[in-house]
């Protein structure tokens, strides 16, 4: 069900989140935009159900356990300070999710290991509020969207003749929810240096998977379904911009009765600009 796909966490995190961030205390870098580079290893972990998954067997002496372990994603950054409270944020990251599959027949004593990985691109979008620590160091969190991007349809590991795995896309883009917090440090000449963890989530499971094995005397095949949910440590590295100076009413219409002025002289008989 869709209201299942949001975990309740998510959502309670997200409720603190906007209660701190409206204190009076908020800022951002209005009309400043600026490109970054980010890093973001990706953390096994239980929490929030970003972690081990145990897989149901139809046979009582197969135990099937499914582990994230530890991956990445990098790509670039296009931040834009809106107001002096809110900053939106997009960009495009590639992300490689590691897992590692483990079998047990204990009819057979066979115990085997088979690690495979999925990889995709990311179109985040998300806002930021922030929150000025002191003279340089900012405290911001992120709650936004994400459109998860899948290029290989379906993907086989293992040798096909006693332990693999299949997996087959479920659709070419995901929508996903994003949820972020973090610190940075900024210079005035050096950039801004970002530390923070992020939280993503999609709202279907990215992947169908059949695991496969093949014993003596049956085969036995699994379903389960990869969520695709991960946790990351986030670094993060912004170039220095300067503001951009936007112009007043007055001072565009001033400049078009200039240009008008100009044109006025350029055509009038008797002048130099005359044709």
């Amino acid at each position: 069900m869709f209201i299942k796909i949001v975990d309740r966490h998510l959502g309670r995190a997200a409720f603190i989140f906007f209660l701190i961030f409206c204190h009076g205390l908020l800022k951002a870098q209005k009309d400043v935009t600026t490109f970054g580079l980010m890093v973001k290893p990706i953390i096994p972990s239980n929490i929030l159900r970003a972690g081990d998954v145990t897989i149901k067997s139809e046979r009582s002496n197969i135990n099937l356990n499914m582990a994230q372990k530890v991956g990445y994603s990098f790509g670039m950054i296009i931040r834009m300070g809106l107001t002096k409270n809110w900053t939106f944020e997009t960009g495009l990251n590639y992300t490689k999710r590691n897992f590692s599959l483990n079998l047990v027949d204990d009819n057979s004593l066979f115990d085997d290991d088979l690690d495979f990985a999925i990889f995709g691109y990311e179109l985040p979008l998300m806002a930021i509020l922030n929150i000025q620590l002191g003279d340089k160091v900012f405290m911001n969190t992120a709650f936004g969207g994400c459109l998860d991007m899948y290029p290989r349809y379906a993907n086989d590991f293992g040798d096909g003749t006693v332990f693999y795995i299949y997996t087959r896309r479920q659709l070419v883009y995901q929508p996903a929810l994003i949820a972020n917090v973090g610190w940075e440090y900024r210079t005035n000449e050096n950039g801004i240096w970002y530390l923070g963890g992020s939280f993503h989530r999609p709202f279907i499971a990215m992947y169908k998977a059949t695991v496969g094995y093949v014993a003596d005397n049956y085969t036995d095949q699994s379903i389960t379904f990869l969520t695709g949910n991960y946790l990351t440590l986030d670094l993060r590295y912004f170039f220095q911009e300067e503001p951009v100076k936007r112009k007043t009413r007055e001072q565009r219409k001033k400049e078009r009765k200039d240009e008008q002025k100009k044109k006025d002289v350029f055509y009038r008989p008797g002048l130099d600009g005359k044709k």
